[in-house]
């Protein structure tokens, strides 16, 4: 049983192959926002999570 239509299928299959390849990069409005609300600018992925694995240690 097929949960989504076609369409739907490709159409996510394209939006995610340009998420991976573009990435979803903020605005700098965007990013002044984000400094705005967490009283910091915006960390790295990469970095938070080598933090991360870095405290399990």
């Amino acid at each position: 049983m097929q949960m989504l239509p076609a369409w739907m299928v490709y159409d996510f299959g394209l939006m995610y192959a340009l998420f991976q390849a573009e990435g979803l990069r903020a605005t700098p409005a965007q990013l002044e926002e984000t400094k705005a609300i967490v009283g910091a600018p915006p960390r790295r992925f990469e970095d938070y999570a080598r933090e991360t694995v870095a405290s399990w240690r």
